[in-house]
């Protein structure tokens, strides 16, 4: 993973713009388990992998059709 832009912080946080597979990705996560991974179409950034209080829950309202 290629790192464009990001900071870490105390209990190995990782939030940035990172190139992963050559893709462009934004991270924002500090606790691994409370993580979802958005996949974008059409959008600067491939990935947003960022951390939310209800994991299962955000799942569930990005899914619904």
């Amino acid at each position: 993973m290629k790192r464009r832009s990001a900071s870490r912080t105390t209990h190995e946080s990782v939030a940035g713009t990172f190139y992963y597979h050559g893709e462009l990705v934004f991270w924002d996560v500090r606790h691994p388990e409370q993580t979802v991974i958005v996949s974008l179409a059409h959008e600067r950034y491939k990935k947003l992998i960022i951390e939310v209080a209800d994991p299962a829950s955000v799942v569930t309202l990005l899914t619904r059709g």
